[in-house]
């Protein structure tokens, strides 16, 4: 099954696809905690719930 991960933002609401080696490899760091919108470059904070899915992926 090939799943897709949105993340949006919280300023504008725009939704940006996630890919695997994203979640991998800068979603699941430690150091890693914001990404920035497309639409809007706001800084988002990484929940933490999204970053134990991102370890968890394989």
């Amino acid at each position: 099954m090939n799943y897709k991960y949105l993340a949006f933002c919280t300023s504008c609401g725009f939704p940006t696809e996630l890919t695997k080696h994203v979640l991998h490899h800068y979603f699941s760091n430690q150091t890693v905690n914001i990404f920035y919108c497309h639409q809007c470059q706001t800084e988002n904070k990484i929940p933490d719930y999204l970053k134990k899915i991102a370890k968890e992926l394989k």
